[in-house]
């Protein structure tokens, strides 16, 4: 039972390790796309239009641009959430590459857990309130 289990957390992890591959390959085309094509540039917010609120995305895709333009800082401030998952993907990213290269013998892969993604929407949802009591005050 315990090797099925191990057999099915180490396929699970195989899984994720390329389908961070496919994500890196996706965000070199998205970042292409918001840089060149001018359609993206400056669209408005539909949730922010009707509500005048600013919506739980606001501020994403800003701080990713920022983010791969070299200022980790003014990212983190848009939103918080966008650098703590690129932290986590890096991070996952470098010691899955450290095991799958040592043939396993390094077991420093890190490995999937639940509250990572609690983290993640605990940022969201912080940065969501903030910014919104921000602009109601």
């Amino acid at each position: 039972m315990k090797k099925n289990m191990n057999d099915f957390q180490n396929n699970q992890n195989r899984l994720l390790y390329l389908l961070g591959w496919a994500v890196l390959a996706a965000l070199a085309c998205f970042y292409l796309l918001i840089t060149r094509v001018s359609f993206f540039q400056g669209m408005p917010c539909w949730f922010r239009t009707v509500t005048g609120l600013y919506c739980p995305g606001c501020g994403a895709t800003r701080s990713l641009f920022l983010l791969l333009n070299g200022h980790p800082l003014m990212a983190l401030a848009y939103y918080p959430a966008v650098p703590y998952a690129a932290a986590v993907y890096l991070w996952f990213m470098t010691t899955n590459t450290i095991e799958l290269l040592s043939g396993g013998r390094l077991r420093v892969g890190m490995r999937l857990r639940i509250f990572y993604l609690y983290i993640a929407v605990a940022l969201i949802i912080g940065n969501w309130i903030v910014k919104n009591l921000l602009i109601l005050f």
